[in-house]
């Protein structure tokens, strides 16, 4: 699979997946907790959104759509190579593609 998350200051190009777009993690280091603590944040919003079905679940079924379709995809956020809410994006789908949900 050609899915990866890459830093948006030291490589260009990619699908951008900071604030404020619509992957983009609302939870913010320092007021919302640690770095972990808002990356699990972020996690579970998705899961709820992914249960919705709204417009979030759109945009990861359409990119996953494309990364299953051989196309490389890099998620450019602030944070890679640091953990960040961009490796739940790429987890998420991961599963996506693997359960064919695209």
């Amino acid at each position: 699979m050609n899915l990866s998350v890459i830093n948006r200051k030291t490589t260009p190009g990619g699908i951008y997946i900071g604030r404020p777009s619509i992957l983009g993690n609302p939870y913010k280091i320092g007021r919302d907790g640690d770095r972990t603590a808002v990356i699990q944040k972020y996690r579970r919003g998705r899961e709820q959104e992914v249960q919705r079905r709204g417009a979030v679940w759109e945009e990861l079924r359409k990119l996953a759509a494309r990364v299953a379709s051989g196309e490389a995809i890099e998620l450019a956020c602030w944070c890679a190579p640091e953990p960040c809410h961009g490796d739940a994006i790429k987890s998420c789908l991961e599963w996506i593609i693997r359960e064919r949900l695209y």
